[in-house]
């Protein structure tokens, strides 16, 4: 399945994400957020810590994608009430 073309947002650790969260563009569109794959290298950041960390600042992931062989792609949006 091809990815959808959307802002993308390179995260590559917890404290990036955590950085861009609280300042997002302030958009109700979804947005991109690209990670590396491996789980060995330090710009991985897991998907439940994503998906934890989302939770908390009121985002949700609602799909991933392969993007290449060493980067996935996770659609966030906002949630909505």
């Amino acid at each position: 399945m091809t990815a959808p073309n959307l802002k993308r947002v390179t995260i590559s650790s917890l404290a990036g994400l955590e950085s861009w969260l609280l300042s997002p563009p302030q958009t109700d569109q979804p947005v991109m957020l690209v990670t590396h794959s491996a789980l060995g290298n330090p710009g991985h950041v897991s998907r439940d810590k994503i998906d934890e960390t989302l939770s908390a600042h009121g985002w949700t992931s609602t799909r991933r994608y392969t993007l290449t062989r060493h980067s996935l792609g996770h659609v966030v949006q906002r949630k909505t009430e």
